[in-house]
């Protein structure tokens, strides 16, 4: 018989106030233990609670982000429980009346179908005490103690641990965004109860659940559902009955081991809190607060790709952390999409390079957001090459300053004047008849020689793009034949006859070589549709694309209905080339860092220097 899982999760959120749930304790992490204690935390007999605002309006925003109906009237109850980390052997909680009910977060799953998972409310209640255990004793610390802790229990619509995460993935991102909270796993500010029973296929009712407790690391809450769905099956396997009850993670041993029998409501003995009034919420300050979210992170992705021209996957990651995308859109301010798009480019490789290897958050740099501006539109320009660029920044990024100004004090501006060049290239071709040779047998790549010895000569101020157009143009001279028609056999046997030819440069002055062309017969090969329908496709052009490295290969015709240029694939898939005419991308296929599946990552994008601008047609 198979099986389904069935996965709901309770994520507690300690709320960013300045002080406790129910008293003006200051919340601060790093203190010695006990020491932002009072007698109503501590739970001394005769003192009253008095509610925090703030963290009524936390949880409502937070409701609001994630669609929620926010209750015009909540109300508070005494949750009775006898633990050493409670003082007052109850909690103060919301379980009749909670402040948001409904709403949901739609994910992406892992095969990039699209889920709503929906919540079934959010209560405000306070956090409990944090035991810290030693070699021979335990110990209460009261400071974390009735810290505001917003709990948000969805509905068991997941159905695997990887929708799991990505709940709570998007969970934490819109938290994070509305301000309501830090969600450092680490210090314990985002923390989930696991929830999982499975059922046969097709089978409307829940199975028994089961509960594993206190989950602080996603890839241990991925662990823990992974195994405890396997644990289930092989019970019913074995006719061993499944229990409710509670379990706990060993992340050890990598398994659940039982802990306790799982309470019900009536176990708790829920009353209403006799010393809290009820929440009473008007719609002017429901409005108020609405006023103060902020856009959320799928929008913003949206308008990020339209505003400054950057891909999905550049939004995708500039919008994972706020403080990054804030970052980023105050430098791109005001510029224009060509300039915006080489503003993500170097963030997203060599700022975030440097702030990984400083430790540094990008609000703990010395570089304004303006400075960065500056040096991509001095690199845009020509005003200095992608060598001086990146031989700036790092200094920026740690000490500040005005990259014009540096520019012009140094003297670090690009040499651009062509017979200053052209002596360069003449000199490095005379100094280098090996490689000429090679160029003339047909080997492009030896055109990237020449732009790297030009560099040297010109101690790096010379402009890439320029020197990569008349290094081809004084080689293409050279050469006996600028296109050599070679052969190359695939399945079929289908022939390649280059016509035209190109040359494209990047900022660090790598060249690529492209010959495009055409077979005498067409071409044939598989290409799946966004509908997942695989299709035959035929075509009888094609480009060979020569990469920097010395690397070669065949792409066929795949797209060519885009808005902007045209796409290339290899029969393998290995390999896409896309073109529009004036510019040209790589891509090979590899795992992407970032969510550990294939992908088709950028390796070369540049400009053409040497050719016919338009796309071969």
């Amino acid at each position: 018989m198979e099986f389904e899982n069935t996965i709901g999760l309770e994520t507690h959120v300690q709320l960013k106030t300045r002080t406790k749930m129910f008293c003006g304790c200051l919340l601060k992490t790093g203190c010695e233990p006990n020491t932002n204690v009072c007698p109503v935390c501590l739970g001394y007999p005769g003192a009253l609670p008095v509610m925090n605002k703030e963290a009524v309006k936390l949880t409502v925003m937070s409701g609001m982000m994630l669609g929620c109906e926010v209750n015009r009237h909540a109300t508070f109850d005494r949750k009775n429980y006898f633990y050493p980390d409670m003082a007052k052997d109850y909690q103060i909680s919301e379980n009749g009346s909670p402040l948001c009910i409904g709403g949901g977060i739609e994910i992406t799953r892992a095969d990039g179908t699209r889920k709503f998972i929906r919540i079934n409310h959010i209560h405000l209640e306070e956090d409990a005490a944090k035991i810290n255990h030693y070699a021979a004793t335990s110990g209460v610390d009261f400071n974390r103690g009735g810290t505001p802790l917003m709990e948000i229990v969805s509905e068991p619509d997941m159905e695997s641990a990887d929708d799991a995460i990505a709940y709570l993935t998007a969970l934490k991102e819109m938290l994070v965004y509305a301000g309501v909270s830090d969600c450092n796993l680490e210090e314990g500010n985002m923390r989930s109860d696991v929830n999982i029973s499975i059922r046969p296929v097709g089978e409307k009712k829940l199975g028994t659940k089961v509960e594993i407790k206190n989950m602080n690391s996603f890839s241990g809450i991925h662990a823990a559902l992974v195994h405890e769905a396997r644990r289930q099956r092989e019970c019913m396997a074995h006719s061993i009955p499944i229990v409710q009850e509670t379990r706990r993670w060993d992340p050890e041993a990598m398994e659940t081991a039982s802990m306790r029998s799982k309470e019900n409501a009536h176990d708790y003995r829920y009353f209403p809190e006799p010393d809290l009034v009820p929440v009473e919420l008007d719609e002017a300050t429901i409005e108020e607060w609405r006023k103060l979210l902020p856009e959320k992170p799928e929008a913003r992705r949206a308008r990020m790709v339209e505003e400054y021209g950057i891909a999905e996957y550049d939004a995708e990651v500039l919008s994972q952390h706020k403080e990054n995308a804030d970052w980023y859109e105050a430098a791109a301010k005001g510029l224009d999409k060509k300039t915006a798009k080489a503003l993500c480019n170097l963030f997203m490789g060599d700022v975030m390079a440097l702030m990984n290897a400083s430790g540094k958050t990008i609000g703990e740099c010395a570089m304004p957001p303006a400075a960065l501006a500056a040096l991509v539109k001095l690199s845009v320009a020509g005003t200095i090459n992608g060598p001086t660029l990146k031989e700036l920044l790092p200094e920026i990024f740690e000490k500040g300053g005005d990259p014009e100004q540096i520019v012009k004090e140094r003297g670090l501006g690009a040499v651009s004047d062509t017979a200053a060049l052209e002596a360069f290239v003449d000199q490095a071709i005379a100094a280098n008849p090996g490689p000429v040779q090679d160029y003339k047998n047909g080997k492009k790549a030896a055109a990237g020689f020449f732009v790297g010895q030009v560099m040297k000569l010109s101690k790096g101020k010379a402009d890439p793009k320029i020197v990569g157009g008349l290094v081809a143009k004084k080689l293409s001279a050279l050469a006996l034949s600028l296109v050599a028609a070679m052969l190359v056999m695939f399945a079929g046997c289908v022939s390649f006859t280059p016509q035209q030819a190109c040359m494209f440069t990047d900022h660090e002055g790598n060249v690529v070589s492209v010959e495009y062309g055409q077979s005498r017969k067409d071409h044939v090969s598989k290409f799946t549709a966004p509908n997942g329908k695989v299709l035959d496709m035929k075509t009888k052009l094609g480009v060979r694309v020569t990469l920097p490295d010395g690397d070669e290969f065949l792409a066929w015709e795949c797209m060519n209905a885009l808005s902007v240029g045209t796409m290339y694939r290899t029969d393998n898939e290995k390999w896409m080339y896309h073109a529009n005419g004036i510019s040209c991308r790589v891509f090979k296929k590899a795992v992407n860092p970032s969510t550990g599946e294939d992908d088709y990552l950028e390796i070369f994008e540049g400009v053409i220097c040497e050719g016919p601008k338009n796309d071969g047609e």
